[in-house]
């Protein structure tokens, strides 16, 4: 019975996850029944990454008198932004990784109902694929753009994923995590970091990560 299957997924991940530390469970293209039956279990953080799809699975929880904290943990596009922002219990973007974005947020600061958390994106591998911060000076400038727009996007913290191309996997996802301890310590102000998946969470987790993003491992494989 797959409510059974999610509930002992969700067990052995939680087992391993120190209780200040938080699990998103990412249930981009699952379907909504899958996030029911993790919410009936105790689960509260819940991870898209396409805006269409977050914005319709928030709704029906929004009519079901759902408690969900949603966190948006996908590639940032301009003209969707604004529908993002009127997102209904929309906890956190993952995603900024440019001044360009920033901007756009301080223009529709007016827009969210309540203040939604804000992480950095920060490139620590360096692949060409991915998006993100990679200089300390631009990051603190990022940092310093944000404080402006407090009231709507206070800046939670720091987000990175690990090289997916490298030979030696754990020991480029050491790298980059580590990297990324040593930025927050050099912009030294009290930021959370989100880094962590499937593969290399309890590496992530050795590096300080205070939120780990998991799919596949919840909800099972993906079709």
């Amino acid at each position: 019975m797959r409510k059974n299957i999610i509930s002992k997924n969700l067990q052995n991940i939680l087992a391993e996850i120190p209780q200040e530390k938080n699990l998103v469970a990412v249930s981009k293209t699952f379907p909504f029944s899958d996030i029911e039956m993790a919410y009936g279990e105790g689960q509260r953080d819940f991870g898209e990454n396409r805006v269409q799809e977050l914005t319709a699975k928030a709704q029906e929880a929004l009519e079901r008198g759902m408690d969900i904290r949603w966190h948006f943990i996908g590639r940032l596009q301009s003209n969707k932004v604004k529908k993002l922002l009127q997102t209904p219990n929309l906890f956190a973007i993952h995603s900024i990784s440019s001044l360009k974005q920033i901007e756009l947020l301080k223009k529709l600061s007016s827009v969210p109902i309540g203040p939604i958390s804000v992480f950095l994106q920060v490139n620590t591998s360096l692949e060409e694929e991915k998006a993100g911060f990679i200089h300390l000076e631009e990051l603190k400038e990022a940092v310093g753009e944000l404080d402006s727009v407090s009231h709507s996007f206070p800046l939670l913290g720091l987000m990175t994923m690990g090289g997916v191309r490298a030979n030696d996997f754990e020991g480029e996802a050491h790298r980059c995590f580590r990297h990324l301890q040593k930025l927050r310590e050099q912009i030294d102000r009290p930021l959370r970091l989100s880094m962590g998946m499937g593969r290399d969470y309890p590496i992530a987790l050795s590096h300080g990560a205070d939120y780990i993003r998991i799919g596949e491992l919840v909800f099972g494989p993906r079709k």
